[in-house]
């Protein structure tokens, strides 16, 4: 039997429950416990490396109104050169998430839900490259949505929601995650590096 229950296999002792007050609570050490406790104390060297020593003073003390290095210093009414400015190699294009400047995203919309739906009920909730059953499925986009928006040139959420071609259902095609990951640019390589990694 393990310990603290008893052979029937109950618990042994008080078992607590939600909203149970412990019985240590608002209980602190007497003032005659306090005083053994510190006279224990008195003596002892817990750590001589670092415990610190009458009249020496730490090598890398530094007193009141002393500068390390005048040249780095930071001055009173100093502004630095960083305020206000954003580095120029990360904006627009040369920023590494640059997608070409296209801000819309349509996965959020309730069209785009009801438009998965209904390619998953068309194509039986079934991967149609690896005929997969009961995995996690996506809705995949024949003619990708980022081209759709180019060529229509959808500039807000309005547009995009009267745009017939995003919604159109011949348009989708139910896969899985392996699969729907083999269809989209550079992730094949991250998928092939994840099964390596056995992730």
């Amino acid at each position: 039997m393990p310990r603290g229950y008893k052979a029937d296999g109950t618990l042994a002792g008080k078992v607590y429950k939600k909203g149970d007050i412990p019985w240590t609570k608002g209980k602190g050490h007497s003032d005659k416990s306090k005083q053994k406790m510190s006279e224990t104390r008195k003596g002892k060297r817990y750590f001589i490396a670092t415990e610190f020593k009458k009249g020496i003073h730490p090598k890398t003390e530094i007193k009141k109104g002393q500068h390390l290095s005048p040249k780095t210093q930071f001055k009173k009414g100093h502004t630095p050169w960083s305020k206000g400015k954003h580095p120029e190699y990360l904006q627009g294009r040369n920023h590494p998430a640059w997608k070409g400047g296209k801000g819309l995203h349509i996965y959020g919309f309730i069209q785009y839900k009801v438009w998965r739906s209904k390619v998953f009920e068309r194509d039986n909730w079934t991967c149609q490259t690896c005929y997969k059953r009961g995995c996690y499925l996506e809705a995949h986009h024949i003619k990708r949505s980022v081209v759709i928006i180019d060529q229509y040139n959808l500039k807000t959420s309005r547009d995009a929601i009267k745009c017939k071609e995003l919604w159109d259902i011949n348009n989708g095609v139910t896969l899985c995650e392996d699969c729907h990951n083999l269809t989209k640019r550079g992730r094949k390589r991250k998928l092939d590096l994840r099964k390596k990694a056995g992730k």
